[in-house]
Parts: structure tokens; C-alpha cells; sequence
């Protein structure tokens, strides 16, 4: 895992994670320590992030640990797994896994609703998971965060001649003023904007190649964007007309970049 000081713009120091394999997802809990999912070790890291060190590891019992969030009050970390069928719960205070919730596609990206209330969770579609009540269409799987039930699986619409059946790579996100539910389906080159109230579909456009994951700006709030992956740009959505209506490269002439992420961070 690499450290890096913003202001300089270096690489601080490098931390070798070793026996740990396949370091993934990363949520900071409520004493400052990093929780790293480790998919092909099948465990979760806490790591102190001053000195490098690793405070504790947390066996996961089951492979493809992918991405992981924190509930509002640092109490529960949420961890995806994309081999297996459940969605693992661990407890901050004693480190354990308190509660596997079942999916039967296994999960990918997840978000929370600004209160806390609901866990959204993305189908992994075209796992190897021989299990019944597989989702035909890529999904999402909505979580009450009280009871640790699954209470709606909403699949998501085709569009014409491209069958949302079989997506790997997909990401969800609920805009900041709690409106929206954004779906990035990376495969289908397609993004997916729901009613975050009912999860009626609002719409679905065609955007540059393999979308991934979403950032928002806080001097635009009416907009989200996108890193396109395979096309090696960002993209505006208007969440007043659900339009793309900007787009740019990822990088300057000349180099072609494979963003997979993106943040905004304020001028000085």
C-alpha cells in the first residue's frame, strides 16, 4: 500500500501488507485506523495508518471480499463479497463478524442513504455462485441497516439490443441531497438513475465506455461525475436533465488514461 503526502505530491512510504493478499477496498473507522478488504486472503486489515502497522486482522471466512463501507455512527463496517453469496457484517468494538446478510448473486459496490437507514448493494452478475434465486438482471439489493434484512431487490431495464445480464464491475451511489440513486453498469456502458425515495427508474442513457465510480462537487450540486474507464474520461451527469452534458480526458494530449476514480478537493 502506497503513503503518499498530498502537499508534496510523493510517495511517503511504501507498506508491505504481506502475507495479506489482494488489498481492495479502504474505510477509515472512528479511531483513524484503516480497514482494508484483502479479496484473495479472505480477510480484513485494520492498519494503523502513522506507523504502518497492522493492529489486527479480521478472517472474513469466505473469498472475494471486495468493497466495504462504515455505518454513520463507526459502529459496523460492511463488507461485499463478490464469490460469495452474503454480504458479511463486522462489529467495530470486538471485531467479529456479527451477521451475514444473504444474496444470491454475491455483492459489488455499496453505498448508505444519508441516514443510515438502508445499505444499497450491487449484484455481482456473472459470478461463478451456483445458487438459486440468482438475479436474471443486474440488481440492486436494498439492506435495512436495523434489522440486517434484505427488504427489495430492484432489478435494473435493458436497452435496446444490450442485456444488463452479466456485469462484474458495477457501482452505486445516492446524490448528497439524498434524491438520486446512481447505478454505473461498466460492462453495458450505461447508467442507470433511480428515484432514491421509491428506486422507481428514472432513467437509463448510453455514456462513455465502462463507467465506474462517481464523485460531487459542492459548488455544483446538481451534477455527478463519473470516471469512464475505457474511455479514459470524466463525464457530467445534470441531475436536472439526466443528460451527460460535459465530458472531458483524464489526462493531458498525448496519454490515454484508465480512470477509475475520482475525487474533488478544494482550492488553496
Amino acid at each position: 500500500m502506497f503513503v503518499i503526502d498530498v502537499e508534496a505530491r510523493q510517495v511517503r512510504r511504501v507498506l508491505d501488507l504481506a502475507p495479506h493478499r489482494g488489498p481492495h477496498a479502504m474505510a477509515e473507522d472512528p479511531d483513524g485506523k484503516l480497514w482494508i478488504t484483502c479479496d484473495d486472503s479472505s480477510e480484513v486489515l485494520v492498519v494503523d495508518p502513522a506507523t504502518g502497522a497492522v493492529a489486527g486482522v479480521i478472517d472474513m471466512d469466505c473469498h472475494g471480499g471486495h468493497f466495504m463501507c462504515m455505518s454513520l455512527d463507526g459502529s459496523t463496517a460492511y463488507v461485499s463479497n463478490k464469490d460469495t453469496a452474503h454480504l458479511s457484517v463486522i462489529d467495530f468494538a470486538s471485531r467479529t463478524i456479527r451477521a451475514r446478510v444473504p444474496l444470491a448473486e454475491g455483492g459489488e459496490g455499496l453505498c448508505l442513504s444519508p441516514d443510515g437507514t438502508r445499505l444499497l448493494v450491487m449484484s455481482h452478475m456473472g459470478s461463478p455462485l451456483p445458487n438459486e434465486g440468482r438475479p436474471e438482471h443486474l440488481s440492486v439489493y436494498v439492506i435495512d441497516t436495523a434489522t440486517l434484512k434484505l427488504i427489495q431487490q430492484v432489478p435494473l431495464p435493458t436497452l435496446p439490443g444490450i442485456a444488463l445480464d452479466a456485469d462484474k464491475e458495477s457501482r452505486v451511489a445516492i446524490s448528497p441531497d439524498g434524491q438520486w440513486v446512481l447505478v454505473s453498469a461498466f460492462r453495458w456502458n450505461s447508467f442507470v438513475v433511480l428515484n432514491a425515495g421509491t428506486l422507481a427508474i428514472e432513467k437509463t442513457l448510453l455514456v462513455e465506455a465502462e463507467p465506474m465510480n462517481f464523485a460531487w462537487r459542492s459548488d455544483d450540486p446538481a451534477a455527478a461525475y463519473v470516471a469512464n474507464h475505457g474511455a479514459g474520461c470524466v463525464s457530467r451527469l445534470s441531475l436536472e436533465t439526466l443528460t451527460v452534458s460535459d465530458r472531458w480526458p483524464s489526462t493531458p494530449p498525448g496519454c490515454k488514461g484508465r480512470p477509475e476514480d475520482l475525487m474533488f478537493v478544494r482550492s488553496r
